[in-house]
């Protein structure tokens, strides 16, 4: 049995780099959310009561995470529909909105990097200051 019977080498390499563009993307979504569900509060409530409330920036930060990583998985989806063809080729043959899926993938990432950052200097300066000698 051969996964890829009937397509050619261009249209395999189409389908797997829709798969992986596919599976980063809904990769950061799904990391974001869940840091912002847990850094919010409502996730792990009784885990991180110890652990400071986060900021507003920080939340802000992890949910534009989230929403790029699913902004980037409508706009494929969408031209998918749009385009009267189901087939990867539709979507790596529109070289603008491969880039524009693209970035919103890197600047997810990028927004969930700097929460994550936020995240983890908010913590360590309440640690810090918890057992700092009076």
């Amino acid at each position: 049995m051969n996964l890829f019977d009937g397509l050619t080498s261009h249209q395999v390499l189409s389908v797997l780099a829709t798969v992986v563009i596919f599976t980063v993307a809904a990769g950061v979504c799904l990391v974001a959310l869940l840091a912002f569900g847990v850094r919010s509060g409502l996730m792990a409530a009784r885990a991180t009561r110890e652990v400071p409330k986060a900021s507003d920036t920080e939340l802000w930060l992890f949910f534009l995470a989230s929403l790029s990583g699913l902004l980037s998985i409508f706009a494929m989806i969408f031209v998918g529909l749009v385009g009267g063809s189901v087939f990867a080729e539709t979507f790596l043959d529109n070289v603008l909105l491969l880039a524009v899926s693209l970035a919103l993938i890197l600047i997810g990432g990028l927004l969930l990097l700097l929460g994550a950052s936020l995240a983890f200097l908010t913590v360590r300066r309440a640690r810090r200051s918890t057992s700092a000698p009076a």
